[in-house]
């Protein structure tokens, strides 16, 4: 109970207390992402970074084909959180993300 509250459990193993907490391992992978992208200064790249991402997830996904290893599915979960901040840059108007780099942002991940 106690590795729940420190919404970790999925890092180290340990069940989760409720069911919904499957996410949470995911939800703190990307806050641990944003945090990078902050201190880098990279957080006004949305587009860039959301494409550097998409990019690295075909890679792994084609050695998983070449590879007896699984393709690790997480990495679909991050996708859909940094199109989120995408998407809320683009729509805040205050971000470097134009109208196509969104819309392509959302068909990449049809």
């Amino acid at each position: 109970m106690l590795v729940n509250l420190t919404m970790l459990q999925g890092f180290v193993g340990v069940s989760n207390l409720i069911g919904v907490f499957w996410s949470l391992k995911f939800e703190m992978a990307f806050y641990a992402l944003m945090t990078i992208f902050v201190f880098l200064g990279w957080n006004t790249w949305p587009s860039r970074i959301y494409a550097a991402w998409t990019t690295c997830i075909l890679v792994i996904a084609l050695a998983s084909v070449l590879t007896p290893r699984p393709f690790p599915y997480g990495l679909f979960h991050v996708e859909l959180m940094l199109l989120g901040w995408l998407l809320g840059e683009w729509h805040s108007g205050k971000g470097s993300v134009d109208s196509k780099t969104a819309f392509l942002g959302v068909l990449g991940n049809r």
